[in-house]
C-alpha cells in the first residue's frame, strides 16, 4: 500500500507496520494511535462530538458501536477508540479467520464486546444484531465489507436499527452522477479490483430515505447522521459532499494511487462514465450489480 495522507511519515509507519498486538499494547499503556486509513476517525470524532455522543471534558458515557467488517480491530479501524479505549459496548463482525483471531485476542477480556465471525449478508445481519443484544437505537455503525454493503445497510435500517451516526465505505472510483452497487451473491468474493461496494449517489438514495442527513464525505467514507438526533445539521447533497471530500482534492491520487487507471471517469459526462464503467464490469454478470444514472 502506498503511504496515505497522514500527519507524519513516522505516524503512518507506526500504525501500518507494527503488528496489531503491539499496537494494542501501546494502547493499553495509553499511548493512543489513530489507526484509521485516511482520516475517517478524526471525522467520526468531530461528528460524534458535534451531536453529543462524546464530550472531551467528560468521561465517555456507556454507548454502543457496531463494526461490520471489523478486521483485526486495529488496522485501518475507526472504531477502536470507542470500543477499546472508551469501553463502549459493541458488536464486532469479521469473516476472515486470521483477522478474527487477532480481533478475539484484542477483546479477550471485554465482556461487553460481542465478537462474531460471519460473512455478513442482507439476510443474516438483523439476526446477528439481535443475537448480540444490540439496541435498535445504538450510537455508531461502521460498515466496510467490500461487497454488497448497500443491501446490508438497507436491511439493517428497514428492520428498525437506526444508529445515531453511520460511517460507511463508498466506492470513490464511481462519479457522483452514477448509481452503482454490488448486489448480494453469496459466492461472490472481492478480487481486489474496483468492483465493490456502492457509489455515493447509491448510498444517499438508500440511507437518506430512513431519516438521515449526509454530514460529510472523507475520502472514501460517507458519514450520515440521524436527523432526529441533530435536526440543525446541514444535509449535504451527494455531489457537494463528494466534491469536497474526494474529487476536488488535488492529492487524491497520492492517497489512492491504485485509482489512476479509472480516475478519468470523473472527467466524463454521466452517460459516458456509465458506458466506461459498464465496460469495466463486463467480466461480471449483469445481475451481480446495479448500474444507472443517478
Amino acid at each position: 500500500m502506498m503511504i496515505p495522507r497522514a500527519k507524519s511519515v513516522a505516524k503512518w509507519l507506526i500504525k501500518n507496520s507494527l503488528p496489531c498486538g503491539i499496537v494494542a499494547l501501546l494502547e493499553r499503556c495509553r499511548v493512543y494511535l489513530d489507526t484509521s486509513f485516511a482520516n475517517e476517525e478524526a471525522t467520526l470524532d468531530a461528528l460524534a462530538s458535534e451531536i453529543g455522543l462524546i464530550n472531551p471534558l467528560e468521561q465517555p458515557r456507556a454507548s454502543w458501536v457496531v463494526d461490520i467488517g471489523a478486521s483485526d480491530g486495529v488496522s485501518q479501524s475507526s472504531t477502536n477508540k470507542y470500543a477499546y479505549i472508551y469501553g463502549w459496548s459493541g458488536c464486532m463482525i469479521e469473516c476472515d479467520s486470521l483477522k478474527f483471531s487477532s480481533l478475539s485476542t484484542l477483546y479477550s477480556n471485554r465482556e461487553n464486546i460481542s465478537l462474531v465471525r460471519a460473512k455478513v449478508s442482507p439476510y443474516n445481519i438483523v439476526n446477528i444484531l439481535k443475537a448480540c443484544d444490540v439496541p435498535q437505537d445504538f450510537q455508531i455503525l461502521n460498515l466496510d465489507i467490500d461487497s454488497w454493503d448497500l443491501f446490508v445497510i438497507e436491511s439493517l435500517l428497514k428492520s428498525g436499527y437506526l444508529p445515531s451516526l453511520i460511517t460507511m465505505e463508498i466506492n470513490e472510483k464511481i462519479p457522483e452522477g452514477v448509481i452503482f452497487s454490488v448486489r448480494y451473491n453469496h459466492e461472490h468474493v472481492h478480487r481486489g479490483d474496483h468492483f465493490y461496494g456502492c457509489s455515493i449517489a447509491a448510498a444517499c438514495a438508500v440511507v437518506k430515505k430512513f431519516g438521515y442527513s449526509l454530514a460529510a464525505v472523507e475520502w472514501n467514507n460517507a458519514f450520515f447522521v440521524k436527523q432526529s438526533v441533530a435536526p440543525a445539521l446541514p444535509d449535504l447533497s451527494a455531489s457537494e459532499a463528494f466534491r469536497m471530500g474526494y474529487f476536488a482534492r488535488e492529492d487524491r491520487l497520492s492517497v489512492f494511487p491504485w485509482n489512476a487507471n479509472v480516475d478519468f471517469w470523473h472527467s466524463l459526462e454521466p452517460e459516458q462514465a456509465l458506458s466506461e464503467i459498464k465496460s469495466y464490469c463486463s467480466e461480471y454478470a449483469d445481475n451481480l450489480y446495479d448500474l444507472r444514472l443517478a
